[in-house]
C-alpha cells in the first residue's frame, strides 16, 4: 500500500496517461450517475435485479420509498449499491475530480481567474 501513491503518481504525471485517466474518471461517473437516476423509478434494487439474472426474487429487499411526484412514486437513488449512502460515498469520489477537471479546463479556455 505504500508504494500504491508513489506508482500512481508516476502513472498519472504523463501526459498521456491524464486523458486515458480522465476519460475513464468521466465514463464510470456517467455510468454511476445514470443507474443512480434509473433507480430513482425502480421499486427493485438494480444490482439486486443483475445479479440474480434480471430475475425479482421474492427474498430481496426493496427500495426505500422516497415520496411521489403526481402519479410517479420515487425511491431513494442506489444506483448498483445496497443502500443510498454507498451510492452517495461512490459519487463522493467521482464528482469532486469532475468539478477540478471541469473548473481547470474553464480557466484554461478564459483564462478568466487569475490564481
Amino acid at each position: 500500500m505504500l508504494l500504491l501513491f508513489p506508482a500512481s503518481f508516476l502513472i498519472a504525471s504523463q501526459e498521456k496517461n491524464q486523458t486515458i485517466l480522465k476519460r475513464f474518471l468521466f465514463v464510470s461517473a456517467s455510468i454511476a450517475i445514470l443507474f443512480g437516476c434509473i433507480s430513482l423509478f425502480s421499486e427493485v434494487r438494480i444490482g439486486k435485479f443483475v445479479a440474480n439474472g434480471f430475475k425479482y426474487a421474492p427474498g430481496d429487499r426493496l427500495q426505500h420509498f422516497s415520496g411521489n411526484i403526481g402519479p410517479v412514486k420515487l425511491y431513494l437513488p442506489i444506483g448498483m449499491m445496497n443502500t443510498h449512502l454507498t451510492f452517495g460515498g461512490l459519487l463522493g469520489l467521482f464528482l469532486p475530480g469532475l468539478f477540478v477537471d471541469w473548473f481547470q479546463s474553464v480557466k484554461k479556455k478564459r483564462g478568466l481567474f487569475s490564481f
